[in-house]
């Protein structure tokens, strides 16, 4: 492992861009580090919430697979890798998502109708515990309007509205829970079922009812 790998990390995690600027400076080599997991650095990043440090590193890489590009959004790159690679759009990361997945994830509508064009499966679940797909991930944005955008995308190439990852939660009891009733809406017009329990024995409307979520709770009765 490269030693400076802790203190690139450090810095990441504290969005500190300019210690990252000479971190990579110093050592180029750091732009292609992964973490104890595989996880690539700018996928890693990201995971954090650092933006911009993902940014700075792939600044400094001399260049991305189709899971950095999908989850930063760099539709050329994503464009590009897709010609030279089309049977890639069907791959999974080294912690077990699809490109798709970790664009949705990550808030890239126009990435995600890219690789959903190229043929990405629309329900293609996460090969790990989580078992995300790109629907559950579409629920999870605070931003509502996002959300019915990927959402929409989504089901326009054949998401289960249904699907279910893990401890049982459907896309509904996500959107119950962040009380966002015209994600709710647009869930059920497409054949979500509010009457599905997750393991724990919640349906999404016991979720709006505990946590007080009025607006969900009307859209889900």
């Amino acid at each position: 492992m490269n030693l400076n790998l802790p203190k690139l990390q450090a810095a990441i995690s504290a969005g500190n861009v300019v210690e990252l600027e000479q971190l990579l400076a110093a050592d180029p080599s750091l732009a292609a580090a992964t973490s104890e997991q595989g996880v690539s650095m700018i996928l890693w990043a990201l995971y954090q919430g650092q933006r911009e440090a993902a940014l700075v590193i792939a600044g400094h890489k001399s260049a991305l697979d189709l899971f950095e590009a999908a989850a930063l959004g760099l539709t050329d790159t994503v464009s590009s890798l897709l010609r030279d690679d089309p049977a890639a759009v069907s791959a999974l990361a080294v912690d077990g998502f699809p490109a798709l997945g970790l664009a949705v994830f990550f808030g890239q509508a126009a990435c995600a109708a890219l690789l959903l064009a190229a043929g990405a499966d629309a329900a293609q679940a996460a090969a790990n515990p989580m078992r995300v797909a790109p629907v559950h991930a579409a629920c999870t944005h605070r931003d509502e309007v996002l959300g019915c955008r990927l959402v929409h995308l989504l089901l326009a190439f054949g998401a289960d509205p249904n699907a279910r990852q893990q401890a049982g939660y459907t896309p509904l009891h996500s959107a119950a829970h962040r009380n966002q009733p015209r994600l709710i809406t647009l869930l059920r017009a497409a054949g979500a079922d509010p009457l599905i329990s997750n393991d724990a024995g919640d349906t999404a409307i016991d979720l709006a009812r505990r946590e007080s979520n009025a607006e969900a709770l009307g859209a889900l009765q």
